[in-house]
């Protein structure tokens, strides 16, 4: 039972309240379905809600339209994430939107980031859009903003020579997804995954029920592919 004193995230409120109203099939995944199942309550130390869509029932222009007409603005992040967009909105958390595709070959659904390869390649990464960067230490990186047109043509040479990022995402059985049911957090209707504890299972391990702090989605998540 959900304990009266805790509050909903009004950023995950609004989200959810959105999507439902126009019928985009979402599912709440990764860190806010194990804390929604798990505590009954988003874990208090995760400083993203996650849901996923299926990429092509949902481009990213239209829920980033979606996104920004209701207050929100995207995030620049730390990382590249090609199938990841992170929204937010003052008075809450971020809000991660995971686009999914299907794997048929290996019967898999999965999604696809790319991360910088060392820190030398963060740091090019984050001064490339220094005048826009949101994340940790931005006022630091903001006044290093001169040099943004510079890192623009490093980070350019990098890629195209293939020594900037490195390929890597999450991955799960289809089945998991195949089918949802319907929830309820506290005054919400919230769609996950009908093998929801299988899905938990198969994502953090078999001590899921189990809270841990220094957890890090890229190291210990068995669903991981880097």
């Amino acid at each position: 039972m959900i304990k009266k004193f805790l509050k909903i995230d009004p950023n995950f409120k609004v989200t959810i309240t959105i999507f439902n109203k126009l019928k985009i099939n979402y599912w709440i995944c990764q860190g806010t379905l194990l804390g929604i199942v798990r505590d009954q309550s988003l874990i208090p130390w995760d400083p993203d809600i996650d849901l996923a869509v299926m990429d092509k029932q949902f481009n990213k222009e239209l829920i980033e339209k979606i996104m920004k007409k209701n207050g929100f603005s995207k995030k620049k992040k730390f990382f590249k994430f090609d199938n990841l967009m992170t929204f937010q909105k003052r008075g809450g958390r971020d809000v991660d939107i995971n686009y999914y595709k299907l794997n048929n070959r290996r019967n898999l659904v999965q999604t696809e980031w790319y991360l910088p390869k060392n820190i030398v390649m963060r740091f090019v990464e984050v001064l490339s859009f220094s005048k826009r960067y949101n994340g940790r230490g931005k006022l630091i990186i903001r006044c290093l903003s001169c040099l943004e047109p510079l890192f623009k043509v490093i980070k350019k040479i990098l890629i195209k020579k293939g020594m900037f990022y490195k390929k890597g995402g999450y991955s799960h059985p289809r089945r998991f997804i195949d089918k949802f049911k319907q929830i309820k957090f506290f005054d919400l209707n919230i769609i996950v995954p009908f093998f929801y504890l299988e899905y938990l299972k198969y994502t953090y391990g078999k001590s899921w029920r189990k809270p841990k702090k220094n957890y890090s989605w890229v190291k210990d998540s068995p669903s991981t592919r880097i």
